[in-house]
């Protein structure tokens, strides 16, 4: 498949990605929720090059909620990463979902090479629970920047950004860059 994304020519040493899975919208009592963004299946999402985004050693974020837990295992597997850890956003507020009152998400922790050279090992650690309110649709903490921006190396890539970041280079359709696939 080929991307009319146009990807950075260099290889990063952290990427942070919140994949474009594909969501249905979702009929609730009161309203309707829909996805404000493009989506990706698995499949595009699987032949994404971060092959030639990653770094020898590279620690890779992935967010994902409840429902696209077991997909997310996967597709970091897919990307060549082996998982370490998952983090955990409570959101203070969310949505009730079938009986469960969702107000978590979660941010999976990868890595392929030496750990030791991807994640600061002493000092300053990332807590596996951190707590924010969230804001709009999709947006993320701006505590969870700050975290990774203090603990992990540059060059930082985050993939699907909604918004520009301090110390990362950004990929996403609302900061000037196309995801639309050919």
């Amino acid at each position: 498949m080929k991307f009319s994304i146009p990807f950075p020519n260099k290889k990063y040493k952290t990427i942070v990605t919140d994949p474009a899975w594909d969501i249905q919208p979702m009929k609730l009592k009161k309203y309707q929720l829909s996805v404000p963004y493009k989506t990706m299946t698995m499949r595009e999402l699987q032949l994404m090059p971060i092959e030639d985004l990653a770094d020898e050693d590279c620690g890779l974020f992935m967010w994902t909620t409840h429902t696209f837990l077991p997909k997310s295992l996967k597709l970091m597997e897919d990307w060549g990463f082996k998982y370490h850890c998952t983090l955990t956003w409570n959101k203070v507020s969310g949505l009730s979902h079938q009986g469960i009152f969702r107000v978590t998400e979660f941010v999976l922790f990868g890595y392929r090479g030496k750990i030791k050279n991807v994640i600061n090992q002493k000092g300053k650690y990332i807590p596996a629970l951190f707590k924010e309110s969230k804001g709009r649709h999709s947006s993320k903490p701006k505590i969870f920047d700050d975290y990774i921006r203090s603990n992990t190396p540059e060059p930082r890539l985050e993939m699907f950004a909604r918004v520009r970041k301090e110390g990362f280079d950004v990929i996403g359709n609302e900061v000037g860059f196309q995801e639309a696939l050919e």
